[in-house]
């Protein structure tokens, strides 16, 4: 029966639209992109790395909808955990792009505060998986009050690549009512925010 109304929805509209570009636009809202995204976290740096000489845990993902972006932000907690085991093995060129010096402010700062992280992303459609992935994560915002500059730096340049391979693997999974149902075989002409929601275009 669903798959009958999505084809009478796509035929209604071919007639409709005669001589007009046809589209079928999927709202997404942001309390379920929320959702999916609070499933997923906590997130460890050293499961995705397990030669990380320290932890990073990444946790309670807070969604960005900038209106009339094409680019979803998250905003994720940071706590950096000493792990006493292997702290003294650290090469003296340093590992990761973190010099030991750099490693040791971040592990004192680690100890008495917990900071966060703001990252912005693409959004890629795959239609097998009827999913949204985010992709080309670029840090913007690192706020770990108590890291000298460099320290802050050379922390931002690790953890974008690190959650831009580890958000490629979430799916942000579409509603699946009779819209996705006519735009099966559609071709994707944009996703962009609005009213709090991603509004994914098909073209037909």
């Amino acid at each position: 029966m669903k798959r009958l109304v999505g084809w009478l929805l796509l035929v209604s509209l071919l007639l409709v639209g005669c001589g007009q570009e046809l589209s079928v636009t999927v709202p997404v809202p942001g309390e379920v992109v929320q959702q999916q995204l609070n499933g997923q976290f906590p997130i460890s740096a050293r499961a995705i790395e397990p030669s990380l000489p320290f932890d990073v845990i990444i946790s309670n993902p807070e969604l960005i909808l900038a209106e009339g972006n094409d680019k979803l932000g998250i905003r994720m907690a940071i706590d950096v955990v000493l792990l006493q085991d292997i702290a003294m093995d650290i090469p003296a060129e340093g590992v990761y792009g973190f010099s030991r010096d750099d490693i040791a402010a971040l592990l004192v700062a680690g100890q008495q505060t917990a900071g966060s992280v703001t990252l912005f992303g693409s959004l890629r459609y795959d239609a097998t998986q009827k999913s949204i992935y985010v992709e080309n994560v670029e840090v913007t915002e690192l706020d770990f009050s108590l890291l000298p500059p460099e320290v802050a730096t050379s922390l931002s340049e690790f953890l974008g690549p690190l959650m831009s391979a580890q958000l490629a693997t979430m799916p942000i999974v579409l509603p699946q009512d009779d819209k996705m149902v006519a735009v099966t075989t559609a071709a994707l002409k944009s996703i962009t925010i609005k009213n709090g929601q991603l509004l994914v275009k098909f073209g037909l």
